[in-house]
């Protein structure tokens, strides 16, 4: 028996293709755990077995320890190191979960019987994450579980209940992953390009700069692309960062004072148009940073992104310290938590960097190693969870079936083959049936026992009750709870702003105001009117959230939150209560 192929792959994105379970991918990177051909990818055959590693469908959260399974129905391209195909929900019933884009899933070819996989180890490969070879395996359990003999006749199955209506389901939306595949220098020319516009649509390229730390580390975007020390990528660099865990990009320095950079910039237009529509960026980097001169530098390799709205450098993640082997740095960032059109600018470029944290140090040669990059951008838009469809009434249960059917002879079990070289240990099979008890002994001679009297027949059980109609779903109770988003819109009365349950389509408004030692209104919002429609509120908490920030903070500041309640056409009738937030200790120009 061959050996069986397995490895792990990882996918950039998983497209939907609009069947039900089905996706494709392309360009996923693949390693062989045993390659005995030397062909990589190219022994990848439909049929072949995926281990998604999944996220929640609704919230797009990732699911510790869960992964699905999927079959490869067909293959697009494959070079030896890259994979493009479509892949099949193979769990049975309908799909749960979905795929997680960007991260490591399990491949492998399927046993010859059964139809199981074998997933690879995590002592192999430490970036798949926790618990999916476990979970490969449940999957495999129930895909494959298997029964002997003959199942009896199974009584017919009560009348189903009409389902409910489904609700309306969320808008949909795309993702991809932006890297250095395929990029050389002469797509570009940088000695041409000026900050505002480069050669070509959706391109990605890299910028390398070893200047003076002081002066390199601070330079913004169009800095780093004029200052006279910046270099483009050359072929064998770019060439270098597309083999990921094949080779990488070692970039030293004995100049002490001197940093070590690489800017990277991703024009992602091709899937964005409108930087509000962004609800994912995920920012990836091989990395390390280390001496020559064992643990005397304190430095790491940094990952940062190009805030443009306040014009600052961001910084994502950092490596261990004195690491020479490349560590994954990387960060999950949502709208929300991140205000992530702040890190696009109006072309539709982000801007990405790694560098060493800090100068070199004298005497020292010290390190910045980095193996691959990509950024992955999400516009998939939480969509809202459709409405609880109303439950159909309980269906009349049926008749009980009749009598389990006889049993299926167990087949003779056929001559134990010779035993072959011990193999790479399994999990545990299903146990085996077991055998024939063997004939007992004779006993002694036993007394002459009267006869036992014959038992009488078992009554035919008398027929099950209908089961009840389930009463009517009671009205449902008022909301617990609502969210209200501060819009630049006047109101009808002109002293207010509206406050909408729904974030207003409208670029961001900066408000500005002087404090002096007093309080002083920024800005006041009213609900519309006949929101929410009630002399009076719930017990419950209250969260504001604002961002803000001061020019100075030498004094204290606070924001104050002032709620009333008014009449119909905007006139105070009380006040209700006043929250005060903590000091404002982040100073920022403005």
């Amino acid at each position: 028996m061959a050996r069986i192929i397995n490895g792990t792959l990882l996918v950039d994105a998983y497209s939907p293709t609009g069947n039900p379970g089905e996706y494709t991918f392309t360009n996923a990177l693949f390693e062989n755990q045993a390659d005995a051909t030397g062909s990589g990818s190219l022994d990848v055959l439909p049929g072949f077995l995926i281990y998604a590693p999944a996220i929640d469908s609704i919230t797009f959260v990732p699911v510790p320890g869960v992964s699905h399974r999927y079959v490869i129905t067909s293959i697009q391209n494959a070079d030896g190191a890259h994979l493009s195909a479509t892949i099949l929900w193979d769990e049975g019933g309908l799909e749960v979960d979905k795929p997680q884009d960007g991260v490591y899933a399990l491949i492998s070819e399927t046993t010859l019987c059964d139809y199981y996989g074998l997933p690879p180890s995590t002592e192999v490969y430490s970036d798949i994450p926790g618990g999916m070879v476990e979970a490969a395996y449940n999957a495999d359990i129930r895909r494959n579980s298997c029964h002997s003999g003959a199942t009896g006749i199974q009584g017919a199955t009560g009348v189903s209940g009409t389902t409910g209506i489904q609700g309306p389901t969320g808008i949909t939306g795309d993702s991809s992953c932006f890297d250095l595949y395929g990029v050389l220098p002469t797509n570009y020319g940088f000695g041409g390009y000026g900050f505002g516009g480069f050669g070509g649509t959706g391109f990605s390229e890299a910028l390398h700069n070893q200047g003076p730390y002081s002066s390199v580390s601070i330079l913004s975007p169009s800095g780093f692309l004029s200052d006279s020390s910046t270099a483009e990528y050359t072929s064998t660099q770019y060439t270098t960062e597309w083999a990921h865990t094949l080779s990488e990009n070692n970039f030293f320095d004995t100049t002490a004072g001197n940093g070590i950079f690489t800017l990277y910039v991703y024009d992602i237009s091709p899937l964005v148009s409108n930087n509000n529509l962004v609800t994912k960026l995920e920012p990836v980097a091989w990395t390390s940073a280390y001496s020559d001169t064992t643990n005397a530098s304190n430095l790491v390799s940094n990952l940062s992104l190009w805030n443009d709205a306040s014009g600052c450098w961001f910084d994502v993640a950092s490596s261990i310290l004195n690491l020479p082997s490349v560590q994954r740095l990387s960060l999950m960032m949502f709208e929300g938590p991140y205000d992530l059109s702040d890190y696009i600018d109006s072309s539709h470029r982000v801007f990405m960097r790694v560098g060493l944290s800090g100068p070199v140090v004298s005497g020292e040669t010290d390190h910045l190693v980095i193996n691959y990059t990509k950024l992955c951008v999400d516009i998939r838009p939480y969509g809202l969870q459709g409405t609880t469809g109303v439950q159909g009434a309980t269906g009349v249960r049926g008749m009980p079936g009749s009598a389990t059917g006889i049993q299926g002879e167990t087949g003779p079990q056929g001559a134990t083959g010779s035993q072959g070289q011990t193999g790479v240990s399994g999990f545990t099979g299903t146990q085996g049936q077991t055998g024939i008890q063997g004939v007992t002994g004779s006993l002694g001679q036993t007394g002459i026992s009267g006869f036992t009297g014959i038992q009488g027949q078992t009554g035919v059980q008398g027929i099950i009750g209908l089961t009840g109609v389930q009463g009517f779903t009671g009205i449902a109770g008022p909301l617990s709870g609502v969210s209200y988003y501060y819009s630049s819109d006047p109101s009808d009365s002109s002293a207010y702003n509206n406050l909408y349950r729904t974030p207003a389509n409208s670029s961001e408004v900066i408000d500005t105001v002087v404090i002096n030692d007093t309080e002083a209104l920024i800005r006041s919002f009213l609900t519309l009117s006949g929101d929410p429609d009630s002399s009076s509120i719930g017990g419950g908490d209250w969260e504001f959230e604002t961002w803000a920030k001061v020019d100075n903070t030498s004094g204290v500041t606070n924001l104050i939150f002032k709620v009333f309640q008014t009449d119909s056409t905007g006139g105070l009738l009380s006040g209700l209560f006043e929250v005060t937030s903590p000091p404002l200790t982040t100073a920022l120009s403005f």
